[in-house]
């Protein structure tokens, strides 16, 4: 029974949901972003940021002129983990220690094994390395073109 309720819900949301779809789909052949991309623009953005750096990094042609060809991949993938890094934290699958409230006393040993429980409590060379991300973005954020 409960599941003939949810394919009845499911049928009935099925033209507001298909409307939806088709104007997100417009509004980002036309300008590029949707309505519904700024209702979370942070969790929009992050896995496209993270899979468009990949494909660059897979396929680039070039580099900038004060890297060489290796350095320049090495940033790309410090850019991409930042990303990926992010994305797992809008997603509820990790935490940074840096988000928590007080989180210098989320340092102590009982509070991080309470919250690993749910979250994957980022170390603090996993909080370095995310935050070396978002410098490089910034650095390069003009060279992230082919």
């Amino acid at each position: 029974m409960r599941k003939l309720r949810w394919i009845l819900k499911d049928l009935m949301d099925a033209p507001r949901d298909l409307y939806r779809l088709v104007k997100r789909v417009i509004q980002r052949g036309k300008r590029g972003w949707s309505d519904e991309d700024t209702w979370g623009l942070d969790y929009h953005l992050a896995p496209v940021i993270r899979d468009s750096v990949t494909f660059l990094r897979n396929n680039h042609h070039g580099h900038p002129a004060d890297l060489t060809d290796q350095q320049w991949i090495e940033t790309l993938s410090e850019i991409i983990y930042t990303f990926d890094t992010a994305t797992k934290i809008l997603n509820d699958e990790w935490v940074g220690l840096q988000n928590i409230k007080g989180w210098k006393w989320a340092l102590h040993e009982e509070h991080v094994q309470r919250l690993s429980k749910n979250f994957h409590v980022m170390t603090y060379e996993e909080t370095k390395r995310y935050e070396k991300g978002w410098r490089l973005f910034q650095k390069y954020f003009f060279n992230l073109w082919d």
